[in-house]
């Protein structure tokens, strides 16, 4: 096996736990939610009405995969021994945004696509979820590409900062929102902006990670 598959499984191994447990806490909290909609208020939730939390949990879970599983790797004591693993540091890192970009949380987007296909089974037309998340997740539409920008900024946050990661990588994502938000406000540009914005998450993904390789080139 070459030194990025035995990478990819170390790295599988010491961090779908972490994940699995992080997972379970949203799914609970969806389930809870469902209970809430339907045991307490008792009403009708189809598509479009839960569409708002499914993807609030998501990017939730998403963004706080990197800190999750490599929350170590700059430490100047624990991430030793992810430093001296036998493999070129881009071997690791492109390791690193595979998981957290995209296995974790296709997976998890899976499971809860699962988790609400059986609530909605649960319910009928007078009371409880309706509809189906299949033929949403299976779109591919750009609501994808803001979840990875999202995730990459804070897996170089995760680099970059020991700590307080996450709080501080929020504010900058935070930041970074509010100024796009004031330049479209002000900057003449409220027209139809997708293809801009596509385009714009796209680069804001390759800067991320580009940043992040060369961080982590940097000694701990």
């Amino acid at each position: 096996m070459s030194n990025f598959g035995k990478v990819v499984v170390k790295d599988w191994k010491d961090g779908y736990a972490d994940a699995a447990v992080t997972g379970c806490i949203f799914l609970v909290v969806y389930f809870l939610l469902w209970v809430l909609n339907t045991v307490v208020f008792g009403v009708v939730n189809g598509v479009e009405e839960r569409n708002a939390q499914f993807w609030i949990m998501v990017s939730l879970f998403s963004v706080l995969m990197p800190g999750t599983v490599y929350g170590e790797v700059n430490d100047r004591n624990a991430g030793i021994g992810y430093a001296l693993l036998p493999a070129s540091v881009l071997a690791k890192y492109l390791v690193m945004l595979l998981l957290c970009l995209v296995v974790y949380p296709a997976l998890f987007i899976l499971f809860l696509t699962l988790t609400d296909s059986v609530l909605a089974l649960l319910g009928n037309s007078n009371v409880g979820y309706t509809g189906s998340f299949w033929l949403q997740v299976l779109e591919l539409d750009d609501g994808y590409l803001k979840i990875m920008m999202c995730c990459s900024f804070f897996v170089y946050g995760n680099l970059l900062f020991h700590t307080k990661k996450r709080g501080k990588t929020l504010i900058v994502v935070m930041a970074l929102f509010l100024l796009w938000g004031i330049v479209k406000r002000y900057g003449g540009l409220e027209a139809d902006l997708k293809l801009l914005e596509d385009c714009l998450t796209c680069l804001m993904i390759l800067v991320t990670c580009v940043l992040g390789y060369f961080r982590l080139l940097r000694p701990i």
